[in-house]
């Protein structure tokens, strides 16, 4: 995933996020999927499996929005 990328929730798509923090041992033991500490744009801090959250690609993100503009 990587601290600073900016994600989304795979079972809501238009909730975004940051990453805070990568490679969290949930429940004190290590497991696979890892968590992921994230900052959602509502403001929440929450944990979640690396699998709940997939990454935004930027620039098809951009072409999405100057698409819209025209």
């Amino acid at each position: 995933m990587g601290k600073g990328k900016i994600v989304r929730e795979v079972t809501s798509p238009k909730t975004f996020g940051i990453v805070l923090e990568e490679n969290v041992n949930m429940w004190n033991e290590e497991v696979i999927p890892s968590g992921v500490v994230v900052l959602w744009s509502n403001g929440e801090i929450e944990t979640v499996y690396e699998d709940e959250i997939s990454a935004v690609d930027i620039s098809k993100t951009q072409e999405w929005s100057n698409h819209d503009q025209h």
